[in-house]
């Protein structure tokens, strides 16, 4: 709930613990976490929006050692006597305790002008990490004193000259938001986009290029250009096959690729070129997505370090060969299954391989950044790739991997069904054309429209576009596959980006036509009905939900959050009128809406979304 909140029961209960005479110095010792220990109970029913109901769980008490670990009977004897020394002067019913915990009442005459003026105070910050959980965190159940952290997150990682596919997509969307919010909550990051640029893959563009390649169309369109190549090379490789000869072909693409590890200039040349136009394209589409990267990295250049960790391996006895393939590997072992589990991390023919560059990564990483946390967001189907990266870094001696690989491995599910109208999507810039010109469509078929040139049109469509497609991948949760459906995306009903966009949108004409001056010192008793107290009750929980979408690195209960904030805006819009009202009526309302506005537009920044205030 709103931090102003929190610390305000905080202290009570503090002020009461400490002339109370069942807690002891242990207990009086930790009661800077008990601001964290407050929660809010959101109002299901509409008799219950009279109040804003606030609980304190014994189970966050114990967590904060702040409740003795004893029978159900005995802590809610501790907790009465406790309860009924707290803030009663300001509850609308007696203090309540449950055999679950502290559960009280407090008047929306007490709460409402804090939490609003909290808001207009930190306005872009608020329920960030200026005032969110001060004293303490909790993560898997445990509570640990907050402090700040260095976290890397590696995102996006797409394949030079190769499409930008859905997976890339989803991880980009995904990883975006989980950097935005770890800055928001006060935490330095570093966000890398390790770019897939080597391998035999690229050995295979390589031959590609020497067969196909054409540099008036590279200059033209370079990324269609070597993605049709390759897949030209590919075919090629697959005629071989099905023919039953051994691929000269594939053959060809390793003898590229191990001239690239030796340095051979021609074959680096080109890598170089490939590498430049590729980023300069995802660039672009980055651009159009508002996301940025603090840094671009790249398998090759780990090329060296990954031969160091193959002689580490080796110096530890720990490498062995495949006798009959000549495959270098490490025996991981399985935790989990106890059972064998084989890393390769050299070819036959000598070259590494990316779980080789991945350790090498890592290592450097580690040296570079001193980071705490370190999150890969990549997909469900790389779950063995990240056991094999975290058993084998516990191999070569590094303590840091000693926790389990999902706290390394930020996983998510599948996009399904994504294409155009023109049929299959390839490059990220196919998808996000199509969203804007769908959206232009649209707007052009709607009377309620009111934008003036083409290119402001152009401009809104854009970024509509984009609030569709983040909203549509986000809202779902993590871990599921979701079908992509353009239909339902570009809805301006229902749960959809463009539906948070015309929310924003309509506050902020709102505010525009409003007739009365914002007062951000109004007074507030005016605020007197139910769409009034269900507004300033979801807008106290909005840091809380950021903290639960941080611990799970789960973005849907933000998002889920939003539409409740949205669908509240909608019914207090038409039942609350500012225009034609009192002055104190229409500025306390007009100011309960400015802050509904100030915290959907935190929201939409978190994810990646700029607010439109005009469609």
């Amino acid at each position: 709930m709103a931090a102003v909140i929190r610390r305000h029961v905080a202290k009570k209960l503090a002020e009461a613990a400490q002339l109370s005479q069942s807690v002891n110095q242990k207990w009086l010792n930790n009661l800077y976490k008990l601001p964290w220990c407050v929660r809010i109970v959101q109002a299901k029913k509409r008799s219950q929006v009279s109040s804003l109901l606030v609980s304190v769980p014994f189970q966050h008490l114990e967590s904060c050692d702040l409740l003795p670990h004893a029978r159900v009977p005995e802590q809610m004897q501790w907790a009465e006597t406790l309860a009924h020394q707290t803030v009663q002067d300001e509850c609308s019913t007696p203090f309540e305790v449950t055999d679950r915990g502290f559960h009280v009442c407090l008047n929306f005459d007490h709460v409402t002008k804090p939490i609003l003026e909290e808001i207009t105070t930190l306005q872009s910050k608020y329920g960030f990490k200026s005032r969110l959980h001060d004293y303490v965190e909790c993560v898997d159940g445990h509570v640990e004193p907050t402090r700040t952290h260095n976290i890397v997150i590696e995102y996006s990682s797409p394949n030079i000259a190769k499409p930008f596919h859905a997976g890339h997509l989803r991880s980009t969307i995904l990883g975006n938001y989980i950097a935005n919010l770890a800055e928001a909550l006060g935490h330095h990051v570093v966000r890398i986009n390790y770019l897939g640029d080597w391998g035999t893959q690229f050995g295979l563009l390589g031959v590609a290029f020497d067969r196909y390649g054409d540099m008036d169309q590279l200059k033209e369109d370079a990324m269609q250009h070597l993605f049709d190549i390759y897949v030209r090379i590919n075919a090629d490789m697959r005629k071989e096959e099905e023919a039953g000869k051994p691929s000269t072909v594939h053959q060809a693409g390793m003898e590229f690729f191990r001239q690239m590890e030796e340095g051979n200039e021609n074959a680096l040349r080109l890598w170089r070129m490939c590498r430049d136009y590729s980023i300069d394209e995802f660039s672009k589409m980055y651009k159009r997505l508002g996301v940025h990267f603090d840094e671009y990295h790249g398998e090759a250049m780990y090329n060296e370090k990954a031969k160091e960790v193959v002689e580490e391996f080796k110096s530890r006895g720990l490498l062995q060969y495949n006798s009959q393939t000549g495959v270098g590997f490490i025996d991981l072992g399985d935790p989990d299954t106890k059972k064998h589990l084989h890393g390769n991390i050299l070819k036959s023919d000598g070259t590494t391989l990316y779980l080789t560059r991945d350790y090498a990564a890592a290592l450097d990483r580690k040296e570079r950044y001193n980071f705490d946390k370190m999150y890969y967001v990549v997909e469900n189907g790389q779950q063995m790739h990240f056991k094999q990266l975290v058993y084998g870094l516990r191999m070569l001696g590094c303590d840091w991997a000693g926790v389990p690989p999902t706290q390394f491995h930020v996983k998510f599910g599948r996009i399904e069904g994504m294409s155009t109208r023109r049929g299959q999507v390839v490059f990220l810039r196919s998808i996000l054309d199509e969203a804007q010109a769908r959206m232009i469509d649209s707007m052009k078929s709607k009377e309620t429209t009111k934008l003036g040139s083409p290119e402001e049109m152009k401009r809104v469509a854009e970024t509509l576009g984009v609030s569709a497609i983040i909203i549509q991948d986000l809202k779902q949760r993590r871990l599921t596959n979701y079908k992509f459906n353009w239909e339902k995306m570009l809805q301006f009903n229902g749960h959809t980006g463009i539906f948070l966009q015309y929310t924003y949108a309509r506050l902020c004409s709102l505010e525009r036509n409003a007739g009365v001056i914002l007062d951000l010192q109004c007074a507030t008793d005016a605020l007197t009905e139910p769409e009034a107290y269900r507004l300033v009750q979801v807008m106290a929980r909005f840091d809380e939900t950021l903290q639960y979408s941080y611990t799970a690195l789960e973005p849907s209960h933000l998002v889920q959050y939003l539409f409740s904030l949205c669908h509240l805006v909608g019914s207090a819009i038409e039942k609350l009128h500012v225009k034609g009202e009192s002055d104190d009526v229409a500025k306390a309302r007009l100011l309960l809406f400015y802050c509904s506005r100030t915290v959907l537009a935190n929201g939409l920044h978190l994810l990646g979304i700029t607010p439109l205030e005009k469609m």
